[in-house]
């Protein structure tokens, strides 16, 4: 194994690696119905609050700026 091979080929990996992560994350996201909660996945049809009973997540609670 060359010098160059012993540093792509785990570049590559991890380049590979991180794409699988971020398209499978892309597409959870975009094929979770909207009246799922948006963190845990909880069906929230019928729910008469303004948060979910499941994880305790609320759309009136202001987001947090870093």
């Amino acid at each position: 194994m060359t010098p160059g091979e012993f540093i792509l080929i785990p570049l590559g990996a991890s380049v590979l690696l991180v794409g699988l992560i971020g398209w499978w994350v892309w597409k959870r996201e975009r094929t979770r119905p909207s009246d799922q909660c948006p963190r845990c996945g909880y069906d929230l049809r019928g729910n008469r609050r303004d948060g979910c009973p499941e994880c305790g997540w609320n759309t009136r609670r202001p987001i947090r700026r870093l």
